[in-house]
This record gives structure tokens, sequence and C-alpha cells, in this order.
């Protein structure tokens, strides 16, 4: 993806996400419909088209429900995978064994949370890890822009947090995560 697409598909993440409800109601045919599913559904569609429908209803649901059972917002996921992996499960890195929807490295994180490689390549289980990452580093550094800086670095520590500011200014992406809590 191109920077000017990967702007425009974060703010429409942004004006997506923040225009709909976030309580369900029912159709005509008795049919519980969740907006907020559908506009998350809407963004990873505009993130990458050539995905499966299905696979898209599913991970917009996975992710609404992620996000509200470990307290991670929707766009801060959303756009870890979109530029993580374009939300391919199958994406890997070859240098790093980075693994998946997140791109996690499994030699960190599988031993602590009880995966292995192969395992990461099941969307829903990479996805909840992301998100258990997230929430980890959440409690352990605080601040958004301390967990989202050492969401990014090699291993997280707390000298990565000296090189923040220098990162944060050569990082476009990691600003625009910054940006849109603080």
């Amino acid at each position: 993806m191109n920077k000017k697409k990967i702007v425009y598909c974060l703010l429409c993440s942004v004006v997506l996400l923040c225009s709909c409800p976030s309580s369900p109601h029912e159709n005509e045919e008795g049919l519980l419909l969740n907006s907020e599913i559908k506009s998350v559904g809407q963004v990873i569609r505009k993130m990458n088209s050539g995905l499966n429908e299905m696979y898209v209803d599913s991970l917009a649901s996975e992710i609404v429900d992620l996000s509200s059972q470990y307290d991670i917002p929707k766009d801060i996921i959303i756009t870890i995978v979109a530029h993580e992996s374009s939300f391919d499960p199958f994406a890997t890195n070859p240098r790093s064994n980075a693994t998946g929807l997140g791109q996690i490295i499994p030699k960190w994180w599988g031993e602590k949370y009880n995966f292995t490689k192969e395992d990461l390549f099941n969307w829903k289980i990479n996805l909840e890890m992301t998100v258990k990452i997230l929430k980890e580093l959440r409690s352990n550094y605080g601040h958004r822009s301390n967990w989202i800086v050492n969401y990014y670095s090699r291993k997280p520590s707390v000298q990565r947090l000296r090189y923040y500011n220098e990162w944060k200014r050569k990082n476009r992406y990691v600003r625009y995560l910054l940006v849109q809590g603080d």
C-alpha cells in the first residue's frame, strides 16, 4: 500500500467508527444488526478490497468483541492489523519470524500465552493474542504512546522509551495511532 492510500484508509476508519452508534438494533426480519460491526467491516473492505466477504464479516465481529472484552480501541486494532498484514492471516516476516494478522513474534510471546507459530496462522487466535499483548503493554507502560511504541519495538522494554520522541517523529503511522486518543 502506498502512503496516500494508508492515510486515506486510516481517515476512513476514524470517520466510519466515530459515526456509528454502539448499540445494536433489529430490522424488519427480526435479525439483530449491529451497525458497529458493519462499520468495522466497511473499514476493512476499504483497506483491502480483495478479501472474502464472509472473512471480513467474521473479522469485523471479532474485532468489535475483542475491543469490548479487552478495552482496546477498535481503531487501534484495525490500524495495527492493516499495517502489519493487510488483514492477511498467513502473512509472515522471514527476518523476524513475525506471523499472522498482528505479526506476532512467537519466541517473545508464545511461552507466556501458550501458543506456537502454527497456532498464529489461525486468524482468531492471532487477533486475540494481538489484543492481549496490547492490553499487557497498556498495563505495563500506561500512556497510549508508550504501549504503542513498545508494540513496534523489537522486544518490549522501558529502555526503548527514551528513543520514543525521535522514533515517533520519524514514523507517520505511529504518529497517527498516537493522535487517536491522546
